[in-house]
């Protein structure tokens, strides 16, 4: 009997050792691969921050424009009122029309009152790289430029 337990005994250990060392491999492996995206992630952000308005906005590959209607208590609630995009296959995950959530907002005073938030994607980036507000609809981190000249500029015109 004791001889049956010490093989069972022997038999667990060295499961418990394979086990965890394939979950121990898998777990670094997993980890590297992790860190090399993010790598690769903060790479492009790095390269697109050193680009020009005007550059940013050629090179985007999708841009999104959500305008504010009112809400309860003062908050302003983002619709997705326009997408472009250079390539079918950039996809932002919304449609026109459609809520979006995170660009809601509450103004920090009366006179706050942003008449659109443009959002810039790039290939291969789930979230937005450039996030610009418009008031009476210029921006004005490009400079007050009008979103109509911009949405021209991305067309390539």
């Amino acid at each position: 009997m004791i001889k049956t337990f010490i093989k069972g005994l022997i038999f667990g250990t060295g499961f418990i050792l394979a086990v965890g060392g394939v979950g121990y491999i898998s777990f670094k492996y997993h980890e590297g691969s992790v860190a090399r995206e993010v790598d690769t992630i903060n790479k492009r952000l790095k390269l697109w921050s050193a680009l020009s308005i005007e550059e940013q906005i050629s090179t985007a590959e999708s841009v999104l424009i959500v305008r504010f209607s009112d809400g309860e208590d003062n908050l302003k609630l983002a619709t997705v009122s326009a997408l472009y995009s250079k390539n079918s296959l950039a996809d932002t995950g919304f449609k026109q029309g459609e809520l979006y959530p995170k660009g809601n907002y509450y103004p920090l005073s009366e006179r706050e009152n942003r008449s659109a938030t443009i959002f810039l994607y790039i290939d291969g980036m789930d979230s937005p790289v450039s996030t610009w507000h418009a008031y009476n609809d210029n921006i004005p981190a490009a400079g007050n430029m009008p979103i109509e000249l911009m949405i021209k500029k991305f067309k390539g015109g």
